[in-house]
């Protein structure tokens, strides 16, 4: 047997260096989770900053360079280049060309910013009176809303980012994934708008009759487990709906004024400027009328919202989607995968 041949030690000296000097030169995984319309940054680049081309592909014409942490507004992509490399076009002061994607991420919100709710598949995102899944929701805030972001992001005891946020002139924090920053404008305008213009109590409603949902512009109205925007929510009816007044009239410290709702076995109360009364019947059996409780706060003194823990608000919510379909990295009820469908329902508590 004749002896095995060994290869120089240069050889592997070589193979070695290719490899560090791919491993050092290769970018980060690409980000695809732009939005068109919001604002990325340039990243990845160990401060070399990326060339912009005049089309997608690395064959494209240099147009110019864009340094490292530079906003820039993205138009258009992701698109595919001939070799599967994904662009998206950009644009800063009015000069635009394409940019792979692998140097650019979607930019995190910061306080001074104007941010735009984005992906939640028209459910809205929730703003919440803490940085945590587990902070009472304050209000929800429609996709397509724009919000004034007045803090810094912050982090959770388990890595997740929040923005602390402005919506019609309630604060508090938004989860950050579903913002998309916003280059320029202001949204101060708008939101006193939307505030001076929220429906006052609807005439006609009392205890023992029924209400319709309206004008929520399609968004349906929340039912919460106590009056005022700092309680929790219980649901969400829906757009036309049909409810039993059971408690109520209450004014929280805003003035605004509230009333207890049965919706579909559902206790809770109701923002009265969204409510309309009504001769129509609810779609559902509802519970008995109750009387108001000596201490809202006591839930052994019959409250319309009796409380229970998050725990098993979360499992109660969780049973709601039983048989749904499974869709890798879906986080609707389209299509969940595990970690998304975990995040779904947590948000719904």
């Amino acid at each position: 047997m004749g002896k095995r041949r060994q290869r120089p030690t240069w050889v592997y000296a070589v193979l070695a260096s290719i490899i560090g000097l791919f491993l050092t030169a290769s970018p980060a995984l690409a980000d695809t989770d732009l939005v068109v319309g919001g604002a990325g940054v340039v990243s990845y680049t160990n401060g070399d900053g990326v060339n912009a081309r005049a089309e997608p592909g690395f064959q494209g014409a240099l147009v110019t360079a864009f340094a490292e942490g530079t906003r820039v507004l993205v138009e258009a992509g992701p698109q595919a280049a001939a070799d599967g490399t994904l662009w998206y076009k950009v644009s800063l002061d009015g000069v635009s060309g394409w940019v792979i994607s692998d140097y650019l991420a979607r930019a995190m919100p910061a306080a001074g910013d104007v941010a735009i709710v984005h992906g939640t598949d028209g459910h809205g995102l929730r703003l919440r009176d803490g940085a945590s899944f587990n902070s009472a929701t304050l209000t929800i805030i429609p996709e397509g809303a724009e919000v004034a972001v007045v803090g810094e992001t912050v982090r959770d005891g388990e890595g997740n980012a929040w923005s602390q946020v402005s919506y019609a002139g309630i604060s508090g924090y938004a989860f950050s994934s579903f913002l998309a920053v916003k280059l320029g404008g202001s949204v101060a305008q708008a939101q006193e708008a939307q505030v001076a213009s929220e429906p006052s109590a609807s005439a006609g409603i009392a205890v023992g009759g029924n209400v319709e949902v309206v004008n929520t512009d399609g968004q349906g109205l929340n039912i919460r487990y106590d009056a005022g925007y700092g309680a929790a929510i219980a649901t969400v009816a829906p757009e036309g709906a049909v409810m039993r007044v059971i408690d109520g009239p209450r004014t929280d410290d805003q003035g605004i004024t509230w009333w207890g709702v049965d919706y579909a076995g559902i206790q809770g109360w109701a923002h009265g400027g969204y409510l309309a009364a009504t001769d129509k019947e609810p779609a559902q059996p509802t519970a008995q009328t109750t009387a108001a409780p000596a201490n809202p706060g006591d839930p052994g003194q019959g409250s319309a919202a009796p409380a229970s823990s998050i725990g098993e608000q979360i499992a109660a919510t969780a049973m709601q989607y039983l048989g749904y379909p499974y869709a890798w990295g879906g986080t609707t009820p389209a299509g969940f995968d595990c970690s998304g469908f975990v995040y779904y329902v947590v948000n719904q508590v």
